[in-house]
């Protein structure tokens, strides 16, 4: 995977070496064809634990919680948890009646954020019951990622009932365009990597195509209608699960593998 549309050159001479090439999207596909890649390229979707996973009951009661998860510092340019957050704060202000939950891996996170009363931190390293147990708190997941070759976090929040706000863009183009998530509009900027991680493999060059640019204003917009219409958000997460646990599995993304195998 990569997640942007230009990945770096030369990774195309390691892949050409190989009799064929699995990515986890066409994006990906696109892209390697475009660096160079001479081997047929097949796209398989990665998969969820659906047991690791498990479909949430979630309560009717108490404050819609908004939840942003995954495994990057505060700071992750890609990740983009700055923007949910100045977007949650533009819909919502100080309400009591929703809530964000940020959780990372690390880094530093603003004070005018840690002190927001609507607003509750996860920073570190979590056991997978752990993650499960935040993720379990969330009723939507606000997910304005730059870029993602697949986008494991939405999968499993999707798996244990929970629809998705993000844009229709790369890895996320399969489950953004079936009904039971929440499409964000966008456009598209050059990509940015930390400084020295990729342009060792592309020539010097820090040219790795683009991402997807949601604006808050936009993320505004979609969610915050959401808190009053819970049945709804429901019915979407309950979609969404199904969806996961018949089309993307570890035991799905198996069998398709050993089908472009011959196996």
């Amino acid at each position: 995977t990569f997640e942007s549309t230009k990945p770096p050159s030369d990774w195309a001479e390691y892949a050409n070496w190989h009799d064929k090439l699995f990515v986890s999207c066409k994006m990906c596909k696109d892209g390697f064809k475009k660096t160079g890649v001479k081997v047929p390229i097949s796209i398989v979707p990665l998969g969820v634990r659906e047991d690791l996973w498990p479909l949430v009951e979630r309560s009717n009661t108490g404050p819609f919680k908004f939840l942003l998860f995954a495994n990057a510092h505060f700071d992750d340019a890609r990740k983009n948890y700055s923007t949910a957050y100045k977007a949650f704060k533009k819909a919502f202000g100080n309400s009591r009646n929703v809530e964000l939950i940020l959780k990372f891996s690390g880094g530093d996170v603003p004070q005018d954020i840690m002190r927001q009363p609507n607003v509750r931190v996860f920073s570190g390293r979590y056991t997978q019951e752990e993650l499960r147990d935040i993720v379990s708190m969330g009723d939507c997941l606000l997910f304005p990622s730059r870029g993602e070759g697949y986008g494991l976090p939405v999968r499993e929040a999707m798996a244990t009932g929970m629809p998705v706000v993000a844009t229709n863009f790369g890895g996320l183009e399969s489950v953004m365009g079936l009904g039971c998530n929440y499409t964000v509009p966008h456009t598209l900027i050059n990509a940015r990597y930390p400084k020295g991680l990729y342009e060792g493999r592309n020539n010097g060059s820090s040219d790795f195509g683009v991402w997807s640019e949601p604006s808050v204003n936009d993320i505004a917009e979609v969610i915050s209608g959401m808190p009053s219409d819970r049945a709804t958000v429901r019915g979407r997460g309950e979609y969404g699960a199904n969806w996961v646990r018949h089309n993307e599995t570890y035991e799905i993304c198996a069998d398709r593998l050993l089908k472009e195998m011959g196996l």
